[in-house]
């Protein structure tokens, strides 16, 4: 199109806008519930696309607190599926990971930064003097609060002389420690703790060992636990940490000889590159050459699960929101059809004057146009406030300890902005060509 075909259609634009806004300022009722269905489409869209990006952005936050976006783990399961895919059986490879494997692992991956050894048992009690609580206890080494970024609030973590004497020490959670002893200082005192039943003692291997053994506190932990990991049940703060080599030790090595090795790499661009060096040293270590029998675990890939859940809500309540702004589209286009059979005069009018049929043909369209805008602006505008009074009673009522993120997306902005303006043509199209078919001596007759 040439410079001046260019100047002509904005001279259209400008010329018909005044009278479109005009028309539509005569009708404001009409225009209000026209626009009414554009706005609850465009808001109900704009909404839940932004709720599914706030899910995904609220756990993504929520695990990167807890352990860290660097971080993957491996473990020897005890059952693997079975390669017909129908059964689970007990792990045949009896190959042990332990701290000479996991020291070996961890010396020989350069994309490694820091790593511990966990060991997890749950169904334990603690107490202290009549008070007491039940919980889960840690086996751990001293570069836990490394990896995990888990520091002592007060006293001191597990260190090297305790892993070699296997001392009886342990270190509290948060929580625990406000349990068993209130506002006041543990280090120093002792907890005893214990397997609820003898039965799952003995299962441990540790039939002959004491089921009841006392711990010297050295230190009591920051509070760790997110709102996520409380939401799952993962109540880290009210673990008793002991070193690894404590647990194996009063609870049965028979057991607890295989460790989770937890490890962080350098940076998150890393996290392959770890992996593939530690998945090498199990092959060589153990000569498990498909590593059908360790799982490796990375926090990037859950991520990616997380985001691709995420993605398929998003399509779901979008699409599922979708339907009302088409409700919406088709009731613009019902209400313009009615303007048209209304303003048959004026429309006959106008060509009468000198109006060509592409100038009512292009008012209408604007009119349709502009309603649709205002419409998405109005709901995108009171999406954005409803997001925002949502994430305040998430984050007051449902996760008292986290913060649910406001998200409106620009993207979802624009799309929204788009979107209404492709509804406004696509309603007008039909009653704008009904108007500019119309004769104008008939239209002037018409009653």
């Amino acid at each position: 199109m040439s410079d001046d075909g260019i100047y002509e259609e904005l001279m259209k634009f400008v010329a018909n806008l005044p009278m479109a806004l005009e028309a539509l300022n005569r009708n404001k009722f009409r225009s209000l519930l026209t626009t009414l269905g554009i706005v609850i489409g465009i808001g109900a869209v704009v909404f839940t696309v932004s709720l599914g990006g706030s899910i995904s952005t609220f756990v993504s936050h929520e695990l990167d607190r807890f352990v860290g976006a660097t971080i993957f783990t491996i473990v020897r399961p005890s059952h693997v599926q079975h390669e017909s895919g129908n059964r689970w059986i007990a792990n045949p490879f009896q190959g042990n990971l332990w701290l000479d494997e996991m020291d070996a692992i961890v010396q020989n991956c350069p994309s490694i930064k820091s790593a511990s050894g966990l060991l997890f048992s749950f169904g334990i009690r603690m107490s202290h003097q009549g008070r007491s609580r039940g919980g889960g206890i840690l086996g751990t080494t001293p570069s836990l609060h490394q990896v995990w970024n888990w520091e002592p609030a007060s006293g001191r973590f597990i260190n090297p002389d305790d892993m070699d004497q296997a001392a009886r020490v342990c270190v509290l959670g948060k929580d625990a420690s406000r349990h068993l002893f209130g506002n006041s200082n543990p280090i120093g005192k002792e907890v005893q703790v214990s397997f609820e039943d003898g039965g799952t003692a003995e299962w441990l291997g540790a039939a002959s060992a004491p089921l009841k053994i006392r711990f010297t506190v050295v230190g009591v932990l920051e509070e760790k636990g997110t709102a996520y990991t409380k939401q799952m049940g993962w109540l880290v703060d009210e673990l008793v940490l002991i070193p690894a080599t404590t647990l194996a030790v009063y609870f049965g090595k028979r057991f607890f000889q295989n460790l989770m090795l937890m490890a962080h790499a350098h940076e998150i661009s890393q996290v392959p590159q770890a992996e593939a060096e530690a998945k090498l040293m199990l092959r060589r270590q153990f000569g498990d050459q498909n590593l059908r029998y360790f799982k490796v675990h990375s926090a990037v890939r859950e991520q990616d699960k997380i985001d691709t859940v995420s993605r398929i809500i998003q399509l779901v309540l979008g699409f599922a929101a979708s339907i009302s702004l088409f409700v919406g589209g088709i009731g613009t286009m019902n209400i313009m059809l009615v303007s048209v059979t209304q303003r048959t005069p004026e429309f006959g009018l106008r060509m009468a004057v000198g109006a060509t049929s592409n100038d009512v043909r292009f008012q209408l369209l604007l009119e349709s146009v502009s309603l649709c805008i205002i419409g998405g602006i109005i709901g995108t505008t009171l999406a954005g406030v409803i997001s925002l009074a949502s994430s305040w009673a998430i984050s007051t009522f449902l996760v008292k300890d986290g913060s649910w993120p406001f998200a409106i997306s620009l993207q979802s902005a624009l799309a929204a902005f788009f979107v209404s303006t492709v509804v406004g043509l696509c309603s007008g199209l039909y009653p704008a060509h009904k108007a500019a078919g119309l004769q104008p001596t008939e239209a002037m007759r018409f009653e």
